[in-house]
């Protein structure tokens, strides 16, 4: 659980590190309470995960899991992209910089399977440059490294109601034809 992360602070941000379990705090404390309760999220859509970094895969897993999102994570972008042909995932979460797929394929991928679909890019190798071409070809948005537990709640709230409002804009157009 993500009672194994603590607050840390990251150029004036609440960030999170990992904690050694014998660290971790104890179920009840105050950092157990924030990274697990209070959160808004709370119907359990399918996210595929492709990160190539175990710490942070593992803590973004935790993290969306206690946000109350079932999370199926990959380890690299080939991985990821066979994976979008076995399963509907709802949102893709990705590193950029991966071995044998980055995660700019990983988005293409998932576009070509479904354009509404919400893809998100994580990185901490980020430029201007990276994210104005990843807008381009249909990224929802851009998270850097290291994650802010806050930025990525809100972050995952704005990107899954806006393809809660494409569904539903989709299906009154077609009930008034």
């Amino acid at each position: 659980c993500l009672s194994r992360w603590r607050p840390q602070t990251h150029k004036s941000k609440r960030t999170w590190c990992v904690v050694p379990r014998a660290h971790a705090p104890r179920a009840g404390s105050r950092a157990g309470a924030d990274a697990g309760g209070g959160h808004r999220l709370s119907h359990r859509e399918l996210v595929l995960l492709a990160d190539d970094d175990p710490l942070s895969r593992e803590f973004l897993q935790e993290a969306m899991q206690a946000f109350g999102l079932e999370v199926h994570a990959v380890t690299d972008g080939a991985e990821a992209i066979a994976a979008l042909g076995e399963r509907s995932f709802d949102l893709v979460v990705t590193d950029l910089k991966m071995p044998r797929a980055d995660g700019m394929e990983v988005l293409a991928a998932s576009k070509q399977g479904d354009p509404d679909r919400p893809v998100v890019l994580v990185t901490a190798h980020g430029t201007m440059n990276t994210a104005v071409q990843a807008m381009r070809q249909g990224a929802d948005d851009i998270l850097e490294k290291p994650v802010v537990l806050d930025e990525l709640e809100l972050l995952l709230e704005r990107v899954r109601g806006r393809r809660r409002l494409l569904r539903e804009n989709r299906f009154l157009r077609a009930e008034s034809q």
